[in-house]
């Protein structure tokens, strides 16, 4: 069986296969997440509809044969960038 990717939001779940832009969802559970076949279109997903929209970082994970690992976490030590 392929990898499949899951992108998960720290307090609001994964996001839901039924995302729309205009109407953001969220999953409890990956069994109602959506998937992504490849690393780079979850991280092209995340970088294009979730971060310019989310003040708090995402995770990418990675199901392959059942075992959910964490491929990229959000980093808590990078310098916040002040807007003048």
């Amino acid at each position: 069986m392929a990898a499949q990717y899951f992108i998960q939001v720290s307090g609001l779940g994964f996001i839901h296969k039924n995302w729309k832009d205009a109407e953001p969802q969220f999953a409890e559970s990956k069994a109602k997440a959506k998937t992504w076949k490849t690393r780079q279109g979850a991280v092209d997903f995340g970088a294009q509809k979730l971060t310019p929209r989310l003040r708090m970082g995402w995770e990418l994970w990675q199901d392959e044969e059942g075992t959910m690992q964490p491929i990229m976490k959000p980093r808590r030590d990078m310098p916040r960038i002040k807007k003048n």
